[in-house]
């Protein structure tokens, strides 16, 4: 009888862990191969990231988030077609006008009406702070308009027609 009394607890304590919770032998799953498609928020930062660059101002942290909410609101209440916002969420300077082509007159209406008073304070802000410190070519006996190189070219006013 001794031999049945270790025998009945053994034999159940080996199929209790037979049938216990296994340890984890799965991986985990892949990766989903598609990754996400940008949204509106990824555009409105892509996009004003972009325009402020382009215009070299240093603009404050409320033009900065005017300028952000403007796009995303754009996108978001115009409904901005997905190839749109993927492309401005990943467009440069040189993929920019892509992008515009992508916008219907009444999206660009509604983009231009929600940013246009932003982009005057931000273009003004460009324009005092390249004209503040410098003097004009008036003061070297010039008409008083500056004449700026553009595309890295010389700074000749006639253009070279002299």
């Amino acid at each position: 009888m001794q031999l049945r009394a270790l025998f009945v607890p053994a034999l159940a304590l080996v199929l209790a862990s037979a049938c216990g919770p296994k340890a984890a032998t799965t991986s985990p799953p892949p990766p989903d191969p598609t990754p996400a498609a940008p949204t509106c928020a990824d555009a409105a930062a892509s996009g004003s990231d972009l325009i402020l660059a382009e215009l070299g101002s240093a603009p404050t942290d409320d033009q900065r988030a005017r300028l952000r909410a403007g796009i995303e609101t754009s996108c978001v209440e115009d409904a901005w077609s997905p190839e749109l916002v993927a492309c401005v969420a990943t467009m440069s300077k040189e993929t920019s006008n892509s992008c515009d082509d992508l916008l219907t007159p009444q999206q660009n209406e509604g983009m231009m009406r929600r940013l246009g008073e932003l982009m005057r304070e931000l273009g003004e802000g460009v324009r005092e702070k390249a004209y503040d410190d410098d003097a004009s070519d008036d003061e070297a006996g010039g008409s008083g308009m500056r004449h700026e190189p553009t595309d890295g070219a010389a700074a000749d006013p006639c253009e070279g027609g002299e």
